[in-house]
């Protein structure tokens, strides 16, 4: 397996399916909620520890995902909440053209709500799909220990919400 910084991290994070940037957006969370939310993020960002994110369904919000080894916490203008997960997937690395992929579904489960989302619970499905291009060694080969050149995350969640 790569020594690829970022996907490890994503792995455990970004498969937990509720991601938000601290500042970009608003949102609009009535006093009680029940539905179905799905979230969205897209990263290219190898190194950060954040990743911006489209909440959409149940309630409308943008915003940022902070990753941590169990998961992470999802940052909304309104609040915050929690969200666990299993990281799993298999990493492969196409010798012939560097191309590192890490794909996976994984289950997360959603607590530990503050402000908006103080009392929120739920959980569901992220379907995780990473991408990068390794550097070549002088080798010719695949350099597994380098970070990529390129990188690209997309994750899509969804699951039943509700905020009492």
């Amino acid at each position: 397996m790569p020594k690829v910084p970022l996907l490890a991290a994503l792995a455990a994070a970004v498969a937990a399916g509720a991601f938000a940037l601290v500042s970009a957006g608003t949102a609009a969370t009535p006093a009680a909620v029940k539905g179905t939310e799905r979230i969205s993020i897209v990263s290219t960002s190898i190194s950060s520890k954040a990743a911006p994110l489209i909440a959409r369904g149940a309630f409308t919000a943008g915003g940022s995902f902070v990753f941590s080894s169990t998961g992470g916490t999802v940052k909304l203008a309104n609040g915050s909440y929690k969200v666990t997960n299993a990281r799993d997937g298999k990493t492969t690395v196409d010798p012939a053209t560097c191309l590192v992929t890490h794909a996976y579904s994984t289950k997360y489960k959603i607590s530990h709500g503050t402000g908006a989302y103080k009392r929120i619970t739920g959980s569901g499905t992220a379907n995780v799909s990473e991408r990068a291009i390794l550097p070549r060694a002088s080798s010719g080969k695949c350099n597994e220990r380098a970070n990529p050149t390129v990188f690209q995350s997309v994750i899509n969640a969804s699951g039943p919400v509700s905020i009492p």
